[in-house]
């Protein structure tokens, strides 16, 4: 009778495995509905007139379950207001986000222990317990897989951010380790159950299953937010070679099971690895294809120069494509390919692309201290502009539907200005002419920066012609470090701290129609306007939408 009730249980752990699946389908099919609503609303744009306060449609205000779901439940960090800062040595997710998380979690605990009930005593209890862990890690591994990938597919079906997907990706992998320890502990404990049976179990089984669950761990433990912020070349690396360790390990121990009804979710976790390394090299040939001519005058070189009086490094890169598929908000990974360092990738922000050049400028927004290590002392030692051999990837990244709203209010702190510009050259280019592309009716562009140069260099080089005058742009720009015994200022700039909260709340009481908040900077600027965002929606019932990209 052993067998057919192992081969009732083993259906039974296969379908709790497939039930796994249903939340994250509901979560996405709903990212899916929302993609394709705002896709809709972009093609079915009401006539505007830039004149009128009014909107050109009937916003009704939100419920008030809507209003507290935002409040209480979609915005806030989880702890106090830090959600891109670390506490400790961690970062931790927003409320919504843990949410999900949870309700996930208590899903996989859940499956683990319901329907046991063909175990006729502990002997059979801890097997049984050990074959569902077992299957609920193993479903786990395409989902967290999946979500690794700079090419993940479900960012362009959603819209949601990388982040957020990165998110879901840790905290699936550490489920999935969870299952896989409870998986090994109750085979220990029924392998020291049955006693001498034991023995005629293959060694090479039980120590391949040990391996991949102890390189499972140390994977985890090299991932935590130190090594990753301090020795991020460290992590990546450990991160890569453990991840095929472990599927070496895990191959051979599935090989070695009795039976081999589990190899297609192993053999999806490659498929999905291989898919986005495939993808990524398509990228690179496709964006590069001139940098691998024989011809020599066909190679582009970037070229690379700090800013004046900064630290800041801007780099334009000059690609063999005419369409690099750039968008506001576009990131690329560049690799330095004229440095020793030639196999790491940095990413950077676009602030402008044209065609006809091709040309892309770029400040490096999201790290600039490994593209400093490989540059700055070129750089700083030459003193002028430095031609480099490079290679790009890309566009990556998440186009917000800012132009379905009808006030915007963009916030940029340092070099996050990369990100935030583009979105005003966007709407000065859907709002040209009598067609206007866009709902917006007002836009404010707040940017706050250290250095007065960095300021000055990109309001007279990459501002867009007439921003600084117009009536439905608020510009307000501010410089936070003043020289010893400066006399001269740059006009329009104002020389303190901005009080977001307060220009917020000035702008929701003078709100008509439905607001989006779009910042980038670094970690302590969002975290200040998601904190302020969240006390805006405390005073009044009005439509408020809040997205974030941080470096």
């Amino acid at each position: 009778m052993a067998q057919p009730r192992d081969a009732e249980e083993q259906r039974i752990n296969r379908i709790f495995g497939s039930y796994l699946y249903i939340f994250p389908s509901l979560l996405v099919f709903t990212g899916i509905v929302r993609t394709l609503y705002t896709a809709y609303r972009s093609h079915h744009l009401p006539r505007t007139d830039p004149e009128s306060r009014t909107p050109n449609r009937r916003v009704y205000p939100p419920s008030a379950l809507s209003s507290l779901f935002s409040r209480y439940i979609k915005y806030p960090a989880l702890f106090g207001n830090r959600h891109s800062q670390p506490i400790g040595w961690y970062t931790f997710p927003t409320r919504l986000e843990a949410l999900l998380v949870g309700i996930y979690w208590f899903i996989n605990i859940s499956f683990l222990f319901v329907k046991h009930g063909n175990a006729d005593n502990g002997i059979d209890g801890s097997k049984i317990l050990a074959d569902r862990a077992g299957v609920l890690s193993l479903w786990n591994m395409p989902i967290f897989f999946l979500l690794a990938g700079r090419n993940d597919f479900l960012v362009w079906l959603t819209g949601w951010s990388y982040g957020t997907f990165h998110v879901f990706h840790k905290w699936v992998a550490r489920v999935s380790a969870l299952m896989g320890m409870v998986h090994s502990v109750a085979y220990a404990v029924y392998m020291y159950q049955i006693g001498d049976e034991a023995r005629r179990w293959n060694p090479a089984y039980w120590w391949n299953g040990v391996s991949a669950m102890i390189v499972m761990g140390l994977i985890l433990v090299l991932a935590i937010f130190p090594f990753r912020k301090k020795a991020y070349e460290f992590f990546l690396i450990t991160h890569i070679i453990g991840v095929m360790v472990f599927l070496i390990f895990l191959y051979h121990h599935l090989k070695l099971s009795a039976t081999r009804m589990y190899n297609p979710w192993l053999w999806a976790c490659i498929a999905m690895w291989a898919f986005d390394r495939f993808t990524r090299l398509l990228r690179i040939l496709i964006l590069n294809y001139g940098a691998f001519s024989r011809n020599p005058q066909n190679h582009h070189l970037a070229r690379a120069k700090f800013v004046k009086g900064t630290d800041v490094i801007q780099l334009t890169v000059y690609p063999s494509a005419e369409d690099v598929n750039y968008f506001p908000g576009a990131h690329y990974f560049v690799f330095l390919t004229g440095t020793w360092r030639f196999w790491e990738s940095h990413p950077f922000t676009a602030a402008a692309w044209r065609p006809s050049g091709p040309m892309m400028p770029a400040y490096n927004a999201a790290d600039i201290h490994k593209i400093k290590r490989s540059l700055s002392g070129s750089l700083k030692n030459s003193g002028r502009e430095l031609e480099i051999k490079c290679l790009i990837e890309g566009a990556y990244g998440v186009n917000h539907p800012l132009h379905l709203y009808e006030t915007v209010v963009l916030i940029a702190g340092g070099v996050g200005i990369t990100t935030i510009l583009p979105y005003l050259c966007d709407y000065m280019e859907r709002a040209r002419g009598s067609e206007r592309r866009t709902m917006t009716q007002r836009l404010v562009f707040l940017w706050t920066a250290k250095e007065e140069e960095l300021v000055e260099n990109l309001v007279s080089k990459r501002f867009p012609r007439g921003c600084l005058t117009r009536r439905d742009i608020s510009m307000q720009l501010y410089v936070t470090k003043m020289k010893p015994g400066q006399t001269e200022f740059l006009p329009g700039v104002k020389y303190k701290r901005p009080d977001i909260g307060e220009i917020l709340r000035a702008e929701q009481a003078r709100l008509v129609g439905k607001m989006s908040i779009l910042s980038c900077g670094p970690s302590v600027l969002v975290d200040i306007v998601r904190t302020a965002v969240v006390d805006c929606l405390d005073k009044d019932r009005k439509h408020i939408e809040y997205f974030e990209e941080s470096y």
